[in-house]
C-alpha cells in the first residue's frame, strides 16, 4: 500500500466499473442524488470513489439507452425485399457451422435509394469471401425486422442477401488493411498452418482461420490470452513504429505525437479489440503524463486506462476479453517481485494472474486449468520470441524470415495440446491455491503447505466423468447427428460429427475417447459430417464407412482428410453383419440410388449386449417406403425430427426409445406431430436440445 495514488486510480476504476454496470437498470439512477449530496460532505478518496461511481451511472445508462433505442428502432418497419448501401462496421466473421458465408455489422445509409438514417443491421451472407472494416457496400436481399447481437452489440434486424463492394476501406482503415494483409500474406509464405494462422493471432489478434481445435486446445490449457492482443504488444509495435519514424522524429513533442499516431494505428490493425484498447490508453496515458514531466506507477496507468476506457465504451464492461485483460494484468502488477531466480519470478507472476483472472473463468466456463501456470511458464518466452521474429519477418516483407516463428509457434501449439486434457479445478481447487499463496509466505506455516496441497487436491480436481460401455451415447452437438456406441470391452464406434468440430471434440475428451474402431458417416451433409475434423488426424481410426454418393458435397474433404490419414474406407452394401467387439453391427440400407441425399443414408442397426439401437440417417418417406418397418428397441428419429418421415413407418419402427437429435434451428424440428407420433407408439422421446447427452446404458433406468 506505499503507492496511494495507484491504489486510489484503481478504487476509482472499481467505482466506474460498478456504476457502468449498476447504470444499466435506469432505478439505480436514483443513486445520483445522495451520491451528489454527499461529494459536498466527504474529501479525499471519498470524494474520488464517489464522483467516479456517479460518473459510471451516466455512463451505463446512456450505453443502456442506446442500446434500447437500437433494438426497438425497426419497430413498425414490415422490412422485406430491399436494396441498402452502407458501410461495415466490422470484419466479416465465418457463419458459425453448419453454415457458409460470413456476417458483419452494417451501418446503412441509403435504402432503397434514399438516405436513410437507421440503425446498426446484421449483414448475413451465403457467398465465401469475406470484406474487411470499413468496406463500402451495396446489399440487395431480405430485410428482417428481428433484433439481434454481432459481437455482444445490439443491432435492430437482419439483412440477408447478395453484397456488391463499392469501396475498398479508405483513410486510416485502409492503411491498417494494408498492413494486415502484409502480416498475413508475408507469415503464410514462410510457414504454414496452424502455425501461421497461430503466429498472425500472435501479431494481431485475428484467429478467424485457426483451426477452432487448435483453439480450443489453448483455451483448455490456459494459454489463449497469447491471442488476445494487450500489452506486450502494444509495446514491441511502438518500438518498431518509432524505429520506423526515427528520421521524423527529431523533437520530443514530435515523437510524442508520432507514438500517439502509432497506437490509434495499432488499434485500427487489431480491431479495436477491448483488451487492446484498454492497453494502449494505458500506453496513451504513459506518454502524455511523461511529456508533462508527471510519472505514474502501473497501478495508476491502469485504474485511469481502465476508468477512462470505461467511461468512453460503456460496453466494455460486459466484455469477457476486456474484464480477463484487466484482472491478468492486476494480477501481474501484484505478483511481480524483484528477488528469487528468473524462472521463480516469472512463475509467481503467472501464479498471480491467473489467481486473479481464476473468479471469471470459474463464473463464465466452471474451471480452470489446473497447470496453466506451468503451460504459461513454459509457452511465454516462445510467445515472445516468435512475435518478434514474425513482427521482423512482416516490417521486412521477408516470409522465410517467418519459418523460425512458425517453428516457435509450432511448439506452443504442442505444449496446448499436452495441457488441455489435463483435469482442471473448480471453486474449490481455486480456494486452496489462494490459501497456499497466502500461507506460504509466512515462515512458520510453510510446512502445512504439503498436507493442505495432498488433502484438498484430490477433492479439488474435476476429471471428465467416465462413461464404461456397454453404452449408446447420443451426443449434444446442437443442430446435427453424433452418437459414440461403446462396447464392454472399450471398442469405440463413432457415428457421425455433427456441424461443429470443437463441440465433437469436447465432448470426446469428455467421454475419454482416445481411438474409434470404426467411424460410420451416414450420409454428406455438414450437419452429419463437419466435426469429423476433431477425429481424423487426431485419434487413431480403425475403418470408415460412408455413403457412395454420386455428388459427395461436404463428405468430399473428409474422404480427403482421411485418405491422407491413410485410414481404410469401405463403402458396405446392405446385409452385411459384421462385429467390432462385442458391437454387433447389421447395414439394412440404402437399398437403392435416390434423389435426395438423405435417402442415401447408411442405416445401421447395432446390437448393444441385447440392446437393438437403429440408426437410421436422414432417410425419408421414399426410403422408409423400401425399408419397411425395423424393429428395434431404440431408434434414432430421422432428420432431428423434421417432418419429412412416413408417420406409418415411424410408428412402426418406434421402439421402447426414440431420441430426437437436434439442436436450435428455424426449420422448426422436430415437427409436433413427430413427436406425437412417437409418444403414441409406445416410445419414450427423449431430445438433445432439451436433456443433453441422451446416454443409453442397456439393462438401466430411463435415459431422460
Amino acid at each position: 500500500m506505499n503507492d496511494p495514488i495507484g491504489w486510489t486510480a484503481i478504487a476509482g476504476a472499481a467505482a466506474i466499473w460498478v456504476g457502468v454496470a449498476g447504470g444499466a437498470d435506469q432505478r439505480m439512477l436514483w443513486g445520483l442524488l445522495p451520491l451528489a449530496l454527499l461529494a459536498f460532505v466527504i474529501r479525499g478518496p471519498g470524494l474520488v470513489a464517489v464522483v467516479c461511481l456517479g460518473a459510471g451511472l451516466l455512463a451505463g445508462w446512456s450505453q443502456a439507452d442506446a442500446d434500447a433505442a437500437v433494438r426497438t428502432a425497426l419497430d413498425g418497419d414490415p422490412g422485406g425485399r430491399t436494396t441498402m448501401e452502407g458501410r461495415l462496421v466490422t470484419d466479416g466473421r465465418p457463419r458459425p457451422p453448419p453454415a457458409s458465408g460470413w456476417y458483419a455489422r452494417l451501418d446503412p445509409e441509403l435504402r432503397d435509394g434514399l438516405e436513410w438514417d437507421g440503425p446498426p443491421l446484421l449483414l448475413s451472407v451465403v457467398e465465401e469471401g469475406a470484406l474487411p472494416a470499413g468496406s463500402e457496400v451495396v446489399v440487395r436481399g431480405l430485410l428482417r425486422t428481428v433484433p439481434a447481437e454481432v459481437g455482444g452489440r445490439p443491432v435492430a434486424g437482419v439483412i440477408e442477401g447478395e453484397v456488391q463492394v463499392w469501396e475498398r476501406p479508405r483513410g486510416l482503415l485502409g492503411v491498417a488493411e494494408w498492413i494486415r494483409d502484409r502480416v498475413r500474406s508475408t507469415i503464410r509464405s514462410g510457414t504454414s498452418p496452424p502455425a501461421s494462422e497461430l503466429l498472425i493471432g500472435f501479431l494481431m489478434g485475428d484467429i478467424t482461420e485457426l483451426d477452432p481445435l487448435v483453439e480450443k486446445d489453448l483455451r483448455d490449457s490456459g494459454l489463449a490470452h497469447y491471442v488476445a492482443v494487450s500489452g506486450s504488444n502494444v509495446a514491441l509495435f511502438l518500438g518498431v513504429w518509432w524505429l520506423l519514424t526515427l528520421p521524423l522524429a527529431t523533437r520530443p513533442k514530435v515523437r510524442w505525437l508520432l507514438g500517439i499516431g502509432g497506437l490509434v494505428l495499432f488499434v485500427a490493425i487489431t480491431r479495436w479489440e477491448s483488451s487492446v484498447v484498454r492497453a494502449s490508453a494505458m500506453a496513451a496515458l504513459a506518454l502524455a503524463t511523461r511529456r508533462f514531466g508527471i510519472v505514474l506507477t502501473g497501478k495508476g496507468l491502469l485504474g485511469l486506462g481502465v476508468g477512462g476506457t470505461l467511461l468512453i465504451f460503456p460496453a466494455f464492461a460486459w466484455s469477457l476479453g476486456f474484464q480477463l485483460s484487466v484482472a491478468a494484468t492486476f494480477g501481474l502488477m501484484l505478483g511481480a517481485t524483484s528477488g528469487g531466480t528468473w524462472a521463480g519470478r516469472a512463475l509467481r507472476a503467472t501464479v498471480a494472474a491467473q489467481l486473479a483472472v481464476a473468479p471469471l473463468l470459474l463464473v463464465h466456463f466452471g474451471d480452470v486449468p489446473l497447470l496453466s501456470p506451468l503451460a504459461n511458464l513454459l509457452a511465454g518466452p516462445l510467445v515472445g520470441a516468435a512475435t518478434v521474429v514474425g513482427m521482423a519477418a512482416s516490417v521486412l516483407g521477408i516470409g522465410w524470415l517467418a519459418w523460425p516463428a512458425g517453428v516457435l509457434a509450432d511448439i506452443v501449439i504442442r505444449i496446448g495440446e499436452w495441457a488441455a486434457p489435463l483435469p482442471k479445478v473448480g471453486w474449490a481447487g481455486v480456494g486452496l491455491a489462494a490459501v497456499v499463496a497466502a500461507v506460504s509466505r509466512m515462515r512458520r506455516t510453510r510446512p502445512v503447505l504439503g498436507v493442505l496441497a495432498v488433502v484438498g487436491l484430490g477433492s479439488a480436481l474435476v476429471w471428465p466423468a467416465p462413461v464404461v460401455g456397454p453404452a449408446v451415447v447420443f451426443l449434444d452437438v446442437g443442430q446435427g447427428d453424433a452418437a459414440l456406441v461403446l462396447g464392454e470391452h472399450g471398442e469405440t464406434v463413432l457415428v457421425d460429427g455433427g456441424p461443429d468440430p470443437e463441440v465433437l471434440g469436447d465432448a470426446l475428451h469428455r467421454y475419454r475417447v482416445d481411438r474409434i474402431d470404426l467411424l460410420v458417416i451416414s450420409h454428406r451433409h455438414a450437419d452429419h459430417v463437419t466435426g469429423l475434423s476433431a477425429v481424423i488426424g487426431r485419434l487413431p481410426v480403425g475403418l470408415a464407412w460412408h455413403p457412395d454418393h454420386r455428388d459427395l458435397g461436404a463428405l468430399e474433404p473428409v474422404l480427403s482428410d482421411l485418405d491422407e490419414a491413410g485410414v481404410r474406407r469401405e463403402t458396405p452394401i446392405p446385409g452385411t453383419s459384421v462385429s467390432v467387439g462385442s458391437l454387433a453391427l447389421e447395414v439394412l440400407g440404402p437399398l437403392r440410388r435416390y434423389a435426395s441425399p438423405n435417402d442415401e443414408s447408411l442405416v445401421v442397426r447395432f446390437g448393444v449386449s441385447g440392446t437393438s439401437v437403429l440408426f437410421s440417417g436422414d432417410i425419408e418417406t421414399f426410403a422408409q417406403a423400401d425399408l419397411g418397418p425395423v424393429a428395434a428397441d431404440v431408434l434414432k428419429v430421422p432428420h432431428q425430427g423434421g417432418a419429412t418421415s412416413d408417420p406409418d413407418w415411424l410408428g412402426a419402427s418406434a421402439g421402447k426409445l426414440a431420441v430426437i437429435s437436434v439442436g436450435p434451428n428455424d426449420f422448426g424440428h422436430p415437427a409436433d406431430w413427430v413427436v406425437e407420433v412417437l409418444e403414441e407408439a409406445g416410445s419414450l422421446v427423449c431430445r438433445t436440445d432439451r436433456d443433453g447427452d441422451v446416454i443409453v446404458v442397456p439393462g438401466q433406468s430411463e435415459p431422460c
